[in-house]
C-alpha cells in the first residue's frame, strides 16, 4: 500500500509545476496579444498608405491624380512629342509604371523614363510627377498641385 501512495503522488502535479504552468501561458498569452496588435496597425498604415504604382487599378485616387495633370498639360501633349516622366525618389524604381499609365491615359505622346534608354534623345518635355525639379535647362509650362509640365530650353 505504501509503494502505492509513493507511484500516485509522484504521477500529481504538484502546486509548483501547476503554476509554472500558468506563468508560462500567461506569458504566451501576453506575447500573443501584443503580436495581434502589431499587425491591426500594420493593416491600418497599409491601408492608409498610397500604394506603389504597381497597384495601382483604373479607380486608384493616384491614377485619377495623374490623368487631371495629364488633362492640365494636354494643349502641350501634342502627338508624338516626346515626354520624359520623374516620380519621386521613392518610388524611382517603379517609374516605368508611371510612364505606363501615362501612355495609356495619354496615348498620342511618347512617353520615356530617365533609364528606359540613356543614349535616347531625353525629350522635348518633363512631367515631374508630385515633384518640382530644378535642373537647368528646364523652363516651367504648367504648375500644378499634382506635378510639374517643363520644356527643355537647349
Amino acid at each position: 500500500m505504501g509503494s502505492a501512495m509513493g507511484a500516485e503522488r509522484r504521477t500529481r502535479p504538484g502546486g509548483w509545476l501547476l503554476a509554472l504552468l500558468l506563468l508560462v501561458a500567461g506569458w504566451q498569452a501576453l506575447h500573443l496579444a501584443r503580436q495581434v496588435r502589431h499587425v491591426r496597425l500594420a493593416i491600418g498604415h497599409a491601408r492608409a498608405a498610397a500604394p506603389s504604382p504597381f497597384a495601382w487599378r483604373p479607380r486608384s485616387a493616384a491614377v485619377a491624380e495623374l490623368d487631371r495633370l495629364l488633362t492640365a498639360a494636354g494643349p502641350h501633349l501634342a502627338p508624338g512629342v516626346r515626354v520624359r516622366v520623374e516620380v519621386p525618389a521613392e518610388w524611382s524604381a517603379e517609374a516605368h509604371y508611371v510612364r505606363s499609365w501615362a501612355a495609356y491615359l495619354r496615348p498620342a505622346a511618347i512617353w520615356r523614363t530617365a533609364a528606359d534608354d540613356p543614349a535616347e534623345r531625353p525629350g522635348d518635355l518633363v512631367l515631374a510627377w508630385r515633384r518640382h525639379l530644378a535642373e537647368p535647362g528646364l523652363v516651367p509650362l504648367l504648375e500644378d498641385p499634382e506635378g510639374t509640365l517643363y520644356r527643355r530650353s537647349e
